[in-house]
């Protein structure tokens, strides 16, 4: 019996887990409980823990404290996280900690496991963005002690960092198990659901969070693609950030944008709910990995706005852009134009796996044993 603890602190990263979870509480030889925490738990950012325990029954909520905007009351949250996060262990005592990303709250857990001897595994290891999240990704990665990256190429940059080849696995990303093998909700039903009056490629997606090296410009980032897209008249869903310092400037510039009948605002969308959405989209703008990972399988067009994925692997259908309204205005009509950028799009490929991934991190970890000897790691330099 193997007892695993699934740690997630974001919504995003929760429907990246869902099919690994799936796996696990189909064998009987596992025992898995789920660990929620920060996003999950914030009214502000639509409290998706209740879409967690919607189907799932061993879970365990670590409130982490009121959210606001400053990096002190961040970094006290993430204190207090490890604070509870350690009893929690202390109590379970898991085989393994299961984990996805490159957050905060991520590296607070991974850090909390190996202070109490508990081995981690890290999914989206060797990824690279442009801000904080590549220093947490990378410290992650030195700490865990399994690692499954999204491609080759990510793979390589872990071994570059001096993990153990024996350690290191491509998986491909979970996120596109969803995208490939999922039952993906009608439309219509969707736009039903979310009482959305939309037609299919006719509409846009706006997903921007803070960009961690530039918190301060949160605010007018977002003020200047609510503005050009208001002066395009697209009809627009718009979702709500993510807790990385600065989400409160975005979220300030939502709601003096708020009457606008274009937009419809969400503080959260169900995760294959908004994978529907993103596939009929005409295009996804903002700065959300959404657009890296997951639109590039729809062949959806990303204006990836800013610097926050500014290091990412990239497909065909992102575009970069400043976040300067007539940069902006200028990248949508060249999405909406351009006859080779159109055809780009129709020659993507799979960039982050075939839609396997869940089952392999599942099988690699059912046949890894989780004693001291593999706790030990080592360095190839």
């Amino acid at each position: 019996m193997k007892n695993i603890l699934v740690f997630t602190g974001k919504r995003g990263g929760y429907g990246a887990l869902t099919n690994i979870i799936n796996y696990f509480k189909k064998d009987k030889n596992f025992k898995t409980t789920i660990v929620l925490t920060d996003m999950h738990l914030k009214k502000e950012f639509g409290r998706t823990s209740e879409e967690v325990k919607k189907s799932h029954k061993k879970i365990i909520s670590i409130n982490i404290g009121s959210q606001s905007n400053s990096n002190l009351q961040r970094t006290v949250s993430l204190s207090i996280l490890i604070n509870k996060f350690a009893k929690i262990l202390n109590k379970i005592k898991p085989d393994l900690v299961l984990l996805l990303g490159d957050r905060g709250e991520t590296l607070a857990a991974t850090f909390t496991s190996i202070q109490m001897g508990i081995p981690v595994a890290h999914i989206q290891a060797g990824d690279i963005s442009g801000g904080l999240d590549n220093i947490h990704r990378h410290a992650i990665t030195k700490l865990s002690h399994l690692h499954f990256s999204q491609n080759e190429n990510q793979k390589r940059r872990v071994l570059n960092l001096g993990e153990e080849k024996k350690r290191v696995y491509n998986s491909g990303a979970p996120y596109i198990d969803n995208v490939l093998n999922s039952q993906m909700p009608n439309f219509n039903d969707v736009c039903k659901k979310l009482k959305l009056d939309l037609k299919k490629k006719n509409y846009s997606i706006i997903l921007q969070h803070s960009d961690t090296y530039r918190q301060s410009k949160s605010y007018e980032d977002m003020k200047n693609i609510l503005k050009t897209i208001k002066i395009l008249n697209i009809p627009s869903i718009v979702i709500y950030p993510c807790s990385d310092p600065g989400y409160l400037g975005i979220i300030k510039s939502i709601k003096e944008f708020a009457k606008a009948e274009i937009f419809n605002i969400f503080k959260s969308v169900e995760y294959m709910d908004y994978l529907c959405l993103l596939k009929n989209s005409s295009f996804l703008i903002g700065n959300s990995s959404s657009g890296i990972i997951e639109a590039p399988y729809f062949k959806t067009p990303f204006l990836n706005v800013g610097l926050r994925q500014s290091n990412r692997d990239k497909c065909s259908n992102v575009v970069d852009v400043e976040a300067n309204t007539k940069k902006i205005l200028k990248s949508v009509k060249f999405i909406r134009n351009n006859k080779l950028f159109k055809k780009k799009l129709k020659s993507i490929k799979k960039p982050f796996g075939d839609g396997n991934s869940a089952f392999k991190i599942y099988k690699k970890i059912k046949k890894t044993k989780f004693d001291q000897i593999f706790f030990r790691k080592g360095l190839t330099f």
